[in-house]
């Protein structure tokens, strides 16, 4: 890392499956409760070079996930009960760890480290963050008002279009996709209802569409990237979407499924207009 301006840090959990068929070990619950498997839980950082090389795992955090059924009072348990603490303590850890190499680290987050929690963790380290967000009612604030963001984007106009090479795999075919820009600057309105915090987070939107590539029966590419990197420039804005491509480098590593990792290279940015 020493020398470079920036890396990337993908964050992202899986799982370790093993065997424990008279349940003696100290494993705890993997997928779904009824399959009863065993094994124990993971999450890792996972330090990418700016032009996509893998550099090597930063942190890890392991547990045993206790078998229970599946709960639906996440939002009224604080932090320490919730599983999102691995994740927190991935990212400081990982801040920590890599602070005397004096290089600008770039962490890339997939739907699922889109909380209260981690987002805020991810602004307090004071590095660049990219998080692809999963709630299309996220609210933000526009002056004294608040409003949900997807309401935001869809006032803005398109600022350009991006082309990306999707490789195929058993669910979706290969492809030049090709994505319609809408890039914004607000402040999320996100609220701990456990805690009943609140907190004002200023963030960049980089907000892509596919059009006009869209294979019969698949849903199309649909990314809405919130970070605090700039997009000022369209070099901004072509970075920004760069660095979530390489997210996909720690999918690589866990090598999920049958279907092997998935694959995105970014070909071309167009202008404004050019679709």
């Amino acid at each position: 890392m020493r020398g470079q301006p920036f890396v990337f840090v993908t964050v992202d959990g899986t799982s370790l499956r093993l065997t424990d068929r008279k349940y003696t070990k100290d494993f705890g619950a993997i997928g779904t409760t009824k399959l009863g498997a065993r094994g124990l839980k993971v999450i890792h950082s996972y330090a990418v070079s700016s032009d996509g090389v893998p550099l090597g795992i930063v942190d890890q955090q392991w547990w045993n996930r206790v078998p229970q059924k599946k709960r639906n009072d996440c939002r009224r348990r604080v932090v320490a009960e919730k599983e999102t603490r691995h994740w927190l303590r991935t990212i400081e850890a990982s801040n920590e760890r890599l602070a005397a190499s004096k290089t600008r680290l770039w962490f890339q987050i997939d739907r699922e480290g889109d909380r209260y929690a981690t987002l805020k963790s991810l602004h307090d380290t004071g590095q660049w963050f990219t998080a692809r967000s999963t709630y299309g009612s996220r609210f933000v604030r526009n002056g004294r008002r608040k409003e949900r963001l997807a309401e935001v984007l869809a006032r803005t106009p398109p600022r350009g279009t991006y082309r990306l090479f999707v490789r195929s795999r058993d669910d979706r075919k290969g492809r030049m996709a090709t994505l319609r820009i809408h890039t914004t600057s607000v402040v999320l309105d996100m609220f701990e209802r456990a805690t009943r915090e609140r907190y004002l987070l200023p963030v960049n939107i980089v907000d892509v569409h596919e059009m006009g590539t869209i294979p019969d029966g698949e849903e199309p590419i649909h990314w809405r990237l919130v970070t605090n990197h700039s997009i000022d420039t369209d070099e901004d804005v072509a970075l920004v979407l760069y660095g979530y491509t390489q997210r996909w480098r720690i999918e690589d590593l866990h090598k999920r499924g049958s279907q092997g990792p998935a694959e995105w290279k970014i070909r071309s940015y167009v202008r404004p207009g050019v679709l």
